[in-house]
């Protein structure tokens, strides 16, 4: 069989060309990374489906079975992250993207179980229409692991029920005046919308950390989903 020279060409040309390395983010886009865990018991939350909400132009992702994650989101943006899974409840995690590549550390989501049992604690039933805001108050943003005791929470504009503090079990203590080291604080039968969440506490200088700045530092602003909790994270630092 004779090959004529062109052909020979095209053909060391593709036996030689080299191998392509794995595509980066779409242009203007960063890539996040993220690891889900249980809330109860620590181990990862795999399958997750992780979805930019209401932006149909960014493509999901699904955790693994370590329960990370990474997901191109545009740059520079406010973002609400959609969190979904059968066997746990609806997150929505409140985000300002960075212009460079980012890794926020470990999420944790309440299993339905526990979140049956953390909506029932908001002293009424919880309408499936309306959702959550999920107030986090932490000593730091990187490990995220020691709650800050002796905050409140105002959300503007008001709606639901709430602030409800977490007691020491973590589930929501209607007996309780301020935030503890066991739990989140909660605003329950929150109607879907905007909201604005503005943290008090009276010994500490606090700031934001994981939501959509306001107009001061110690207010963000999140978005609230039918079904679902929407979290934001105020740092205390020691």
């Amino acid at each position: 069989m004779r090959f004529s020279q062109a052909m020979l060409l095209v053909l060391c040309c593709a036996a030689c060309a080299p191998e392509q390395g794995p595509a980066g983010p779409p242009p203007g886009s960063v890539v996040m990374k993220v690891q889900f865990l249980d809330a109860r018991s620590g181990g990862p939350v795999s399958g997750l489906e992780v979805c930019a909400a209401e932006r149909e132009d960014v493509p999901c992702a699904h955790t693994g079975d370590d329960g990370k994650v990474e997901l191109a989101l545009p740059a520079r943006e406010e973002i609400m992250l959609s969190c979904v899974v059968r066997t746990h409840v609806p997150m929505y995690m409140t985000l300002v993207t960075p212009g460079e590549a980012f890794d926020v550390g470990v999420f944790r989501l309440l299993d339905s179980v526990v979140g049956n049992l953390f909506a029932a604690g908001g002293g009424g039933l919880q309408d499936p229409a309306n959702g959550i805001v999920l107030v986090n108050v932490y000593d730091d943003l990187v490990n995220r692991t020691s709650r800050v005791a002796g905050a409140t929470a105002d959300l503007a504009p008001l709606a639901g029920v709430g602030p409800v503090f977490g007691g020491s079990n973590g589930l929501p203590d209607h007996s309780l005046s301020a935030s503890t080291t066991g739990g989140p604080m909660a605003f329950f039968n929150v109607p879907p919308g905007p909201r604005k969440v503005v943290l008090t506490h009276p010994g500490k200088q606090c700031a934001g950390g994981f939501g959509w700045p306001g107009t001061t530092a110690l207010e963000l602003r999140t978005q609230v989903f039918p079904g679902g909790m929407s979290t934001v994270t105020f740092i205390c630092p020691p």
